[in-house]
């Protein structure tokens, strides 16, 4: 998800002209056993400077993942060069802005 995403991200702020400063684009990491919360925000602004980037430990965001519909999980890869990598579905969502409901 994270560089396409952020991708498409950045041609819809541009898009969205004088809108775009109702609108707050954040990423939400899932690979807590490598991102910190500044390692978020760095990648999350290297797209785009008001794009916020967040991460939180394992028991957080399993229990917040649910809400917005994803799932994730740490899956062994193969070969010579074996790691363990999150993967998850990816999903955007939308929230009027906050007191407006």
């Amino acid at each position: 998800m994270c560089p396409t995403t952020l991708s498409d991200w950045r041609r819809l702020r541009r898009a969205l002209g004088p809108d775009t400063a109702r609108v707050r684009f954040v990423f939400v990491s899932v690979d807590w056993r490598r991102d910190t919360p500044a390692v978020a925000a760095a990648f999350a602004s290297r797209f785009d400077p008001t794009f916020v980037g967040v991460t939180a430990d394992s028991t957080t965001l399993l229990g917040l993942l649910p809400s917005f519909k994803v799932a994730s999980q740490y899956q062994a890869t193969q070969g010579a060069r074996a790691t363990i990598w999150p993967t998850a579905t990816t999903s955007m969502s939308s929230m009027p802005p906050a007191g407006s409901c």
